[in-house]
């Protein structure tokens, strides 16, 4: 008996069982954690009185920066040697895990400078929108067309779209290209934070209770 359908299987950068999710759940990780960073860190106090917008714009980024390298090498490491996730390239997957942590680090810290809970809010709407939009659980194809206009203008798009190919194909152009577009990203977010602290004079300084007083 002669089927009247053959189909010929070849497969393009086999990926194993649940490497494939790898891309999505670590973008989610860092913003999530990137997120609840700003709950541990004051976005705008300083404990210096005389601390000038510049001085405390440069503390904060170094603070948030430090926790990003920090996270993002703690992630790296849990999913290289504690879940055995096996990559194409490990340095790269290594920088391509600190941008990711930074440029989402950087936006939220702008958001939550400028509005505090309010932009923690926008920060978690973004996380919505990037969950469904970025392509990491189904292909952008199978979204409303409404929400396919997100996909391109959030940074989970590109760092999903960079660990794809760090991770799995091996195209490292493409992950470089993904990096170029996380840094504007974070460029972004380190010009927000930094008008915020340029345009505001009045100095939030934090007493030994907790308080903050403002000082001109």
């Amino acid at each position: 008996m002669t089927l009247p359908v053959q189909v010929e299987e070849h497969k393009y950068n086999e990926v194993p069982n649940g490497t494939g999710f790898s891309p999505y759940f670590l973008s989610l990780g860092l913003f999530v954690g990137a997120l609840i960073a700003t709950l541990v860190v004051p976005t705008r106090g300083s404990t210096v009185s005389e601390a000038s917008g510049w001085n405390r714009f440069v503390s904060k980024t170094l603070a948030f920066t430090l926790m990003s390298a920090v996270q993002s090498l703690l992630a790296s490491w849990l999913v290289l040697y504690g879940l055995g996730l096996n990559v194409q390239s490990v340095p790269l997957f290594l920088l391509f895990s600190f941008v990711t942590s930074l440029s989402f680090m950087y936006i939220i810290q702008a958001l939550v400078t400028w509005l505090e809970n309010p932009g923690r809010f926008l920060a978690i709407l973004m996380l919505i929108f990037q969950l469904t939009t970025s392509a990491g659980t189904f292909p952008l194809e199978l979204i409303p067309n409404w929400l396919k206009v997100f996909n391109p203008w959030l940074p989970m798009t590109y760092s999903v779209t960079g660990y794809k190919a760090v991770i799995s194909s091996g195209q490292f152009g493409v992950a470089w290209d993904q990096i170029g577009i996380l840094c504007i990203f974070a460029v972004i977010g380190l010009g927000g934070t930094l008008t915020y602290f340029l345009m505001h004079r009045t100095r939030e300084v934090e007493d030994v209770s907790g308080e903050v007083v403002l000082h001109m």
